[in-house]
C-alpha cells in the first residue's frame, strides 16, 4: 500500500530582539517605529514609555525662555528670573531672542538687559537725549575748564607767557593748542583736545568710552570759522568723560558757544533680526529697509560692551559692520565652533579674524535654515545641526543629511536644543502637526516622543526645559517641577513586515515579550496589507498585580504584509517580538 507523502511546508522564526527608533521608510520591519508616541529606546535596546516630566511653572502669555545661572523667562511682557519678577516691563508683544552674555540677559528686540548678578544693574541697551540749549567750550580730558588767564586764542603767542599757560594758535590752515614748559622753554603740541558739551541731562546714563552720536548742532552766528568748528561736532564720537550734566569729547572750539535747537546725543544699538554672542562680543544681522535705505548687514558690538555699536577708532576694541551681497532675508545665527554664522535659506555666511581690522566673511552657496526655523540651530558633540529646507542636516563645510528615516516628510518650523549626544526638535509638518522628537547622533537613530508643540528649549545643567505652546514650562527629565505628569498614554506602530519575502506568507503565530508596571494597560492590533483597519488581536490586557513580564500569544491572518500596533496606558517595556512565518507560493 503506498501512503502518499506530504509536503512539509517550511517555516522559519524570526526574533526582533533589538529596536532601533523612528524609520517610516516602506519595508522597514518591526525593529523600527513607522509612528510612535509617549516612547524612547531604551540603553539595552528595549522601547519603554518615556519618562514623565514636571511641570515648573504656567505663564499667561508666554514670549521667551532662557538660562543664565538660572531660569529666565518673559510672559505678557514681563521678565522673569529665577521665579521671579525682575523690573524688565513694558516688554512689546512677540517672541523674543534671550541672549546671554557673561552675568546678563539680553533681550530683543527691545534691546534692553538684566544682570542676574546684580539685580539694580538692568535696563536699555540704547540711550537716547534730546535737548534744546547746549553751552559747548574747550576742556581738558577730565572736564576741567582752562582757566581764562592761562588760555589765549590768536595768531600770535601771548605776550605774558606764564609756566604752564595754554595758548590756541590760529595762525594756520588748522588750529593747534599747545602748551608752555617754562623748564624747557618751549611751546609742547597737544595731539588731542577736547570740547564740553553742558546741558540738563545730557550724560545720564553715560560711561566713558561709550560713543554718541551728535545731530542738530547749529551755529547761526556770522563767524564761519566757528559755524564750521560747530558743525564738525555733528558725527560720533567717544566720550572720553562725563557727568549727569555734561560730556568731554574730541573737538575744537576757538569760543564758547551756546546753541539752541533740536540737539540729539544718542548711542544707538542696530535693529537686529537674530543676534549671537562670540568672543564677548554681540554679532546681529539685517535684512530690510531702514530711513528708505535697503539694507544687508552683518554687526557686531565693541568688544565685551554691548551697549555700544558705533565705535570705530580704529581699535582692536572697535565696534564692526559689514554689508553682504547675497540676496534673501536672514534666517538664523549661531555660535560655531568660536565663530559666528549667519544662515539664509541659500547661503551660509562664516566670520572669521580676530579684531575689526581682519574680520572677514566666507560665503558658501548650499542648503541653509529654513525660515522660521532658526530656533534649531544647535551644536550636539561638536557638529551643528538645523532644519534646513530640505530637513535635518548636520552642517560641516557642507549640509549633509540626517533625516532619511522620515521618508521624505517636509517639516517647515521648529525649535530645537541639545542634550548629552541628542539632537531634541520640536517640528511643524507642511500639513500643520506637531511632534517633538530627538536624534541620537552617535547612534543615528531617530524616537518621535510625541505629537507636543514646543516653542522653546532650553539647557540648564542635566536638565532640559520646555516652553510649551499652552505656556507650560516642563523639565523634561523631571528632575524638577511642582507637578508631574500622569499615566502616559503610548502608541508602538511597527514598520511594514513581510517585504523580506517575495511568496506569500503566513505568521503562524507571534509573540511578543513584555514588561507592564502595576495598573498599566495595552491593547495589540494588526493592519493588513495597508488597507488602513487596525484589527484587534485578543482582548486588552491590563495588569492588576506586580510589576511583571509577560509574553502575548498572536494569531494573525495570513497576508501580504501587516503591521503591528500596540498602544495602551502605563509604563511599558518591549523586550522583543518573535514570529513564525509559513512561506507559501507566490499566486497565495
Amino acid at each position: 500500500m503506498r501512503i502518499p507523502q506530504q509536503t512539509v511546508i517550511p517555516y522559519q522564526s524570526v526574533k526582533t530582539a533589538r529596536f532601533y527608533g523612528l524609520d517610516k521608510r516602506p519595508g522597514s520591519g518591526d525593529a523600527v517605529c513607522s509612528d510612535m508616541h509617549n516612547l524612547q529606546l531604551g540603553t539595552d535596546g528595549t522601547l519603554c514609555t518615556r519618562g514623565k516630566r514636571g511641570e515648573i511653572s504656567r505663564l499667561e502669555a508666554p514670549q521667551g525662555i532662557a538660562s543664565n545661572g538660572a531660569l529666565a523667562w518673559v510672559d505678557g511682557g514681563t521678565l522673569y528670573y529665577d521665579g521671579a519678577a525682575t523690573p524688565i516691563v513694558g516688554l512689546q508683544d512677540g517672541e523674543k531672542q534671550l541672549i546671554n552674555m557673561g552675568a546678563y540677559v539680553l533681550i530683543f528686540p527691545d534691546k534692553k538687559y538684566y544682570n542676574t548678578v546684580n539685580p539694580e544693574d538692568y535696563g536699555e541697551i540704547e540711550r537716547k537725549w534730546t535737548g534744546n540749549q547746549v553751552r559747548i567750550h574747550m576742556c581738558q580730558v577730565d572736564g576741567t575748564e582752562y582757566d581764562d588767564e592761562m588760555m589765549h586764542v590768536g595768531s600770535l603767542p601771548p605776550a605774558e607767557i606764564k609756566d604752564g599757560m595754554y595758548w590756541l594758535d590760529t595762525s594756520g590752515e588748522k588750529d593747534v593748542l599747545k602748551r608752555w614748559s617754562q623748564g624747557n622753554e618751549k611751546w609742547t603740541v597737544y595731539d588731542s583736545v577736547y570740547i564740553k558739551l553742558e546741558a540738563d541731562g545730557i550724560g545720564r546714563g553715560v560711561k566713558p568710552g561709550d560713543a554718541l552720536d551728535i545731530s542738530g548742532l547749529q551755529y547761526i552766528g556770522e563767524n564761519e570759522k566757528t559755524k564750521k568748528q560747530v558743525a564738525d561736532l555733528n558725527g560720533t564720537f567717544e566720550i572720553m568723560d562725563c557727568d549727569e550734566d555734561w560730556l568731554v569729547m574730541v573737538g575744537l572750539m576757538d569760543e564758547a558757544v551756546e546753541l539752541t535747537g533740536e540737539i540729539c546725543a544718542d548711542r544707538t544699538c542696530p535693529q537686529m533680526d537674530y543676534v549671537t554672542e562670540a568672543n564677548n562680543r554681540l554679532w546681529g544681522c539685517y535684512h530690510g529697509l531702514k530711513n528708505g535705505e535697503m539694507l544687508n548687514e552683518i554687526y557686531a558690538c565693541a568688544l565685551g560692551d554691548f551697549k555700544n555699536w558705533r565705535k570705530f577708532s580704529g581699535l582692536a576694541l572697535d565696534s564692526y559692520i559689514m554689508s553682504v551681497g547675497t540676496d534673501g532675508d536672514w534666517t538664523g545665527a549661531v555660535t560655531y565652533r568660536g565663530m559666528p554664522y549667519f544662515f539664509k535659506e541659500r547661503y551660509v555666511h562664516k566670520i572669521y579674524g580676530e579684531k575689526p581690522s581682519n574680520f572677514q566673511a566666507q560665503q558658501t552657496t548650499c542648503d541653509g535654515v529654513r525660515k522660521g526655523c532658526a530656533k534649531t540651530l544647535q551644536v550636539v558633540n561638536g557638529t551643528l545641526l538645523y532644519l534646513g529646507i530640505n530637513g535635518v542636516v548636520a552642517f560641516d563645510a557642507l549640509p549633509t543629511a540626517m533625516d532619511d528615516a522620515f521618508n521624505g516628510e517636509r517639516y517647515v518650523r521648529g525649535a530645537a536644543c541639545e542634550y548629552e549626544n541628542r539632537y531634541i526638535i520640536s517640528m511643524q509638518r507642511a500639513d500643520g502637526a506637531w511632534g517633538t522628537y530627538q536624534l541620537t547622533t552617535d547612534k543615528g537613530t531617530w524616537e518621535k516622543t510625541d505629537d507636543s508643540h514646543v516653542m522653546q528649549f532650553v539647557r540648564e545643567q542635566d536638565e532640559v526645559y520646555m516652553l510649551m505652546e499652552d505656556g507650560r514650562i516642563m523639565a523634561m527629565n523631571g528632575t524638577t517641577g511642582e507637578k508631574e505628569e500622569g499615566m502616559l498614554e503610548f502608541d508602538y506602530i511597527s514598520g511594514e513586515i513581510g517585504y523580506e519575502a517575495d511568496e506569500k506568507k503566513r505568521i503562524r503565530k507571534m509573540q511578543i515579550r513584555l514588561k507592564m508596571e502595576k495598573n498599566a494597560r495595552m491593547q495589540v492590533m494588526i493592519e493588513y496589507d495597508r488597507d488602513g483597519i487596525w484589527h484587534n488581536v485578543g482582548n486588552e490586557w491590563t495588569n492588576k498585580e506586580m510589576v511583571r513580564a509577560i509574553t502575548l500569544p498572536i494569531l494573525p491572518r495570513r497576508c501580504d504584509h501587516m503591521r503591528i500596533r500596540i498602544k495602551g496606558r502605563g509604563m511599558v517595556t518591549l523586550y522583543g517580538i518573535t514570529k513564525q512565518i509559513y512561506v507559501g507560493s507566490d499566486k497565495g
